[in-house]
């Protein structure tokens, strides 16, 4: 399988704004600036936000692809606890990344697959 077709690219998340901050000790005009900076703060967050959201539902479906795929593979698509296994062997194997979960499926595939 390749993997590297259900993982999004490097630097792909979008970066969080600069929140502004202000001195303990100050002057009026620096605090009239921090109040403009917090507004286009408060403008950028909405936008990184929407665009934080896009990357995850983008990722969710990757890894929903990936996990089609990847019963298909090891044969075990119309099993009826497809899905069950399939968790199993992500919550095994997800820290080593796409590869690992698809070593400890195809290791368990057949126990559930018939001869």
């Amino acid at each position: 399988m390749q993997y590297s077709k259900y993982e999004m690219p490097e630097g792909s998340y979008p970066k969080p704004p600069f929140k502004p901050h202000l001195e303990r000790e100050h002057t009026v005009e620096q605090v009239e600036q921090y109040a403009k900076n917090l507004v286009v703060y408060e403008r950028e967050k909405i936008v990184w936000e929407e665009e934080r959201s896009k990357y995850h539902k983008k990722e969710n479906l990757l890894r929903e692809q990936f996990e089609k795929d990847a019963l298909e593979e090891v044969g075990l698509t119309d099993h009826p606890k497809a899905s069950r296994i399939f968790a199993y062997a992500y919550a095994e194997g997800h820290s080593g990344g796409y590869g690992d979960i698809f070593s400890v499926l195809s290791d368990i595939a057949d126990l559930f697959l018939d001869d």
